[in-house]
């Protein structure tokens, strides 16, 4: 199971989804969607929960980084506005073809 409990997930999610709706992850122009993954039951079970980012121009290397840096700190930042420590880390994978 996860080691986080549900409603420190569920800020994570709704971070990242507002901070797509609001163009407030940068560069937001290469954001072409957000996915929750939850395999912590059923037949393929794997009990994790992962929060995925699905974006263009994944040779930009540049690009990429400054989109996880921007990622990690929209999932960290708390209702009041402050960034707090501990958010997950973000692991950044090609899509398979």
């Amino acid at each position: 199971k996860p080691s986080i409990g549900g409603g420190q997930l569920d800020e994570y999610w709704n971070n990242l989804v507002l901070g797509m709706i609001g163009a407030t992850i940068e560069p937001a122009s290469m954001i072409t969607g957000i996915r929750l993954v939850d395999k912590l039951s059923g037949p393929r079970a794997a009990n994790v929960i992962r929060l995925e980012l699905w974006f263009t121009n994944y040779d930009d290397k540049q690009a990429v980084d400054a989109l996880r840096q921007s990622v990690e700190k929209c999932m960290a930042t708390r209702l009041d506005g402050t960034v707090g420590q501990g958010a997950p880390k973000c692991e950044v994978k090609a899509h398979r073809r």
